[in-house]
């Protein structure tokens, strides 16, 4: 599915970062979502939306954390 915001959600398995309107990710990171917890799982498949740049380093600090 495309978006309108960047985001963050699972691909591959691992969590990746998406630019809007764009079906590749911009950035993959080497986290498998299957090492983080439920919850957190299931957000990243949902996909969750990114407001703005700080968001964006808060949220990957806190998955490869």
């Amino acid at each position: 599915p495309t978006t309108t915001a960047t985001g963050m959600r699972e691909y591959d398995g691992k969590i990746a970062v998406f630019l809007p309107d764009k079906n590749v990710p911009e950035t993959v990171f080497e986290v498998y979502t299957s090492t983080l917890p439920s919850y957190d799982r299931g957000q990243l498949q949902l996909g969750i939306p990114i407001q703005s740049y700080e968001e964006l380093v808060k949220r990957i600090e806190d998955y490869i954390s």
